[in-house]
């Protein structure tokens, strides 16, 4: 079987994949699979330090507003639909996609996960990785100048949501006509729903201000 170098807390583990990589902490197949992606993205000389996916609850909770306009819809479209069954088959037929449209909105946070498990969130002693590897292969970095700040968000799971960079899309006014408007967007980039977010951003803190990032197991340096 394939080695898997496990990273947890400060301790380099190694286990066969799929295996428990100890007693105490076994490795899940989705770590085994993120580290090893992870691994896989490392330059010469590059030492990654941490690595995870978002966790069910994270992605669920990303998606959630969705999922309450869609049950906003789905009622919204069947009170439409029963009045428009009573006036003509065209209009029902109109509905249809409207309802179908709806209802995967409202299904969309039981289902998320499946999509999230896809994505790999990582940390070397160079830079922060996106790893995404469906449906095609994307892997975004940032070195420490593309953090512009860092925001932790915690949560009663015992997850948390880490910001570390704001990006705008769109584009501001022409100036060539200044009375065209242009809808500019602001998209936070950052580590969703993952574990032990307060060390991560630690870490984080400590790449962005170009120190030694320690591993996970030693004491991170504190900013006060």
């Amino acid at each position: 079987m394939t080695k898997v170098t496990k990273m947890s807390y400060g301790k380099t583990v190694e286990a066969d994949q799929g295996q428990a990589a100890s007693p105490n902490r076994p490795m899940s197949d989705s770590a085994a699979r993120s580290l090893a992606l992870a691994e896989a993205e490392m330059a010469e000389g590059e030492r990654l330090i941490w690595a995870d996916m978002s966790s069910p609850s994270g992605s669920r909770r990303r998606v959630l507003p969705l999922g309450v306009l869609g049950w906003l819809l789905l009622l919204l479209a069947i009170v439409w639909m029963m009045k428009a069954a009573s006036a003509s088959l065209s209009l029902l037929m109109l509905g249809l996609p409207f309802l179908l449209a709806a209802l995967l909105l409202a299904v969309l946070p039981w289902f998320w996960p499946l999509v999230t498990r896809y994505t790999v969130y990582a940390m070397s002693d160079r830079r922060l990785l996106i790893v995404q590897t469906w449906p095609r292969r994307r892997v975004t970095s940032y070195g420490p100048d593309d953090i512009d700040v860092v925001e932790r968000r915690d949560y009663r799971d015992g997850t948390g949501d880490i910001i570390f960079r704001h990006e705008e899309h769109g584009k501001r006014r022409d100036q060539h006509h200044p009375r065209a408007k242009r809808r500019v967007s602001d998209r936070p980039i950052g580590f969703w729903g993952v574990p032990d977010a307060r060390r991560v951003e630690m870490a984080i803190w400590a790449l962005k201000e170009r120190r030694t990032v320690p591993p996970f197991g030693e004491n991170l340096p504190s900013r006060e």
